[in-house]
């Protein structure tokens, strides 16, 4: 593996986000390969040395210049033009490298001279999740529908690199303008082995489009629909009618689930009848439940009655039957005494 060769030039642009700075530079410190210089161009108000000198023992170089605020893209010019490797790539400070990325990349490097990028992952800062990566490998054409290469996966022969300056009337998407101009020139080498981490925050392209990127983003179609040739014409032809074929396959899949959809429709209206009759069932159980439950008290009372009445009459037959018992008694005493004298006389 590679600890040394040709000089890499990171090109590092900021603007007031020290803590993030912190770790992207603290990513590229940890980076297997020593030969690189760190072109730090500060775009916002703070002072960022005090954050990136600390780190100036890793690195063959360590350059930190202002762009006074003219913007991300100045910012990218300024750091072309304060580079001195003879290769350059890109780190935006929300980003991070892997620590083996250049050296990995510098073999690819030494061996063809032109533009090669990696695999890169997407994180998401929000969910704190791993989300995906960016990855496919180079088709010109396609690069005009849209960047699937990351700047901070690319490294390009710095003659390249500084023979075409960024546009600077993009305020955003000036990356994938600089990158398909430079695919006009030459093809990109790629692999797909990890390179860089693109850190998704709320306010990054990839989540959140507004009118401002839909403006760069006609910007750019405007800037070079006149330059495509016939190769990036049948390319986008081919891609018209695959989405044709994709459009009339939906149409399709849409027709059978609204097929599907309308005789769920009909099916849940008729549930729905069948519910309402099973309410007025129930409606008229419970009431039919009621009454009988108020005839059981009727009945309950009634028993009540009854019991009290037989209670009175059993009490009764028992005073009777004592009364006739102390006739009965009385009348025999009686009977006796009257047969007992009459044995003694």
């Amino acid at each position: 593996m590679f600890e040394s060769g040709p000089l890499v030039s990171i090109i590092v642009r900021t603007k007031d986000r020290p803590d993030l700075l912190r770790q992207a530079i603290k990513s590229l410190a940890l980076q297997t390969y020593r030969d690189v210089e760190v072109v730090i161009v500060n775009d916002g108000s703070s002072d960022v040395s005090k954050i990136a000198t600390p780190f100036e023992h890793c690195f063959k170089h360590l350059i930190i210049v202002s762009s006074d605020g003219k913007g991300r893209t100045r910012a990218a010019n300024l750091g072309l033009q304060m580079a001195a490797g003879e290769w350059i790539g890109f780190l935006d400070d929300d980003d991070l490298y892997v620590p083996t990325s250049i050296e990995k990349v510098v073999p690819f490097l030494l061996k063809e001279e032109r533009p090669f990028y990696g695999r890169t992952l997407l994180y998401d800062m929000v969910t704190r999740q791993w989300s995906g990566t960016m990855y496919k490998p180079f088709v010109r054409e396609e690069l005009f529908w849209s960047n699937y290469i990351p700047i901070i996966s690319l490294f390009v022969p710095a003659r390249l690199a500084k023979s075409l300056p960024f546009d600077e009337s993009f305020e955003l998407f000036e990356d994938w303008d600089w990158i398909y101009r430079l695919s006009l020139l030459t093809d990109f080498s790629c692999a797909g082995y990890p390179v860089a981490v693109y850190r998704l925050h709320e306010s990054c392209t990839i989540r959140k489009e507004n009118e401002k990127h839909r403006y760069y983003r006609k910007l750019f179609y405007l800037k070079h629909l006149n330059k495509l040739g016939i190769s990036e014409l049948l390319f986008i032809e081919g891609n018209r009618l695959a989405l044709r074929c994709e459009v009339d396959d939906l149409k399709q899949v849409i027709e059978k689930v609204n097929e599907e959809l309308n005789n769920k429709n009909a099916r849940m209206g008729e549930l729905e009848w069948e519910v309402e009759d099973l309410k007025r069932f129930l409606q008229d159980l419970r009431q039919e439940l009621d009454y009988k439950n108020a005839r059981l008290g009727e009945l309950e009372w009634e028993v009540n009655d009854l019991k009290s009445v037989l209670q009175e009459k059993d009490r009764r037959i028992r005073e009777l039957e004592w009364e006739l018992e102390r006739t009965l008694s009385r009348r025999v005493s009686k009977k006796l005494q009257q047969l007992w004298k009459g044995i003694l006389k």
